[in-house]
């Protein structure tokens, strides 16, 4: 508190005459409210005697109804009728291929040792 009321501290003169004060928010006591649970019921739907009619199965099936039309859509863009075929990838390689070295590596002589220890 004695750093606020000293005389030697200069406040920026725009903040001191219109300070920015945030409204107070009023927050709901959390440990109070956790410590009173309440219960919640909900009445839940009668199921039908028969549980089939739960499933909808017309969202998903497998049927040849179509099959007709695709064939003869074959007919009308006179298109060929054939299994699809396999197209083989073909990979880019950012490196040519690898060939083997001409000539053998050359490693790195190690120097001599020292004249302390040639054997004299």
């Amino acid at each position: 508190m004695q750093l606020l009321t000293r005389e030697d501290i200069k406040l920026n003169q725009i903040d001191a005459r219109d300070p920015d004060v945030a409204d107070y928010t009023t927050v709901p006591d959390i440990a109070y409210l956790a410590d009173q649970p309440f219960g919640c019921l909900d009445e839940s739907e009668e199921l039908p005697s028969d549980y089939m009619k739960l499933f909808e199965l017309n969202l998903f099936k497998l049927d040849n109804l179509a099959l007709p039309t695709v064939l003869d859509s074959y007919e009308e863009l006179e298109i060929k009728h054939e299994p699809l075929g396999l197209i083989r990838p073909h990979f880019d390689s950012p490196f040519p291929p690898l060939t083997p070295a001409v000539f053998p590596p050359q490693f790195r002589a190690l120097k001599d040792p020292g004249l302390e220890l040639f054997d004299l």
